[in-house]
């Protein structure tokens, strides 16, 4: 089930890190695996603060499997002449069943 995420949301986002594929900041090997975490979480935290943004999760047996947060850039848009967004994070957890 896709659902609307929120920052009201953001202790289940944290239980969900483990299961995800990836977690960014893999090329600095000196940040262990929870400091990656924890700083991902510190940008989701802000990217769901801001108004711009839009946020969506996918539910299954009620834990999340994945989410996309995308915001509005206004520069690009002012640029380009058109609405412009940005995928600011996309993450899916591994499906070992296939």
């Amino acid at each position: 089930m896709i659902v609307r995420l929120g920052l009201n949301a953001i202790d289940d986002v944290r239980e969900a890190l483990p299961r995800l594929t990836h977690v960014p900041l893999a090329h600095l090997p000196q940040l262990d695996v929870d400091r990656r975490r924890a700083y991902w979480l510190n940008e989701i935290s802000r990217s769901l603060t801001d108004e711009s943004s839009i946020a969506f999760a996918w539910v299954v047996s009620g834990r999340i499997d994945g989410f996309i947060i995308y915001t509005d850039s206004p520069w690009d848009s002012r640029i380009i002449g058109r609405h412009i967004g940005t995928v600011k994070h996309l993450a899916v957890a591994n499906d070992d069943s296939a």
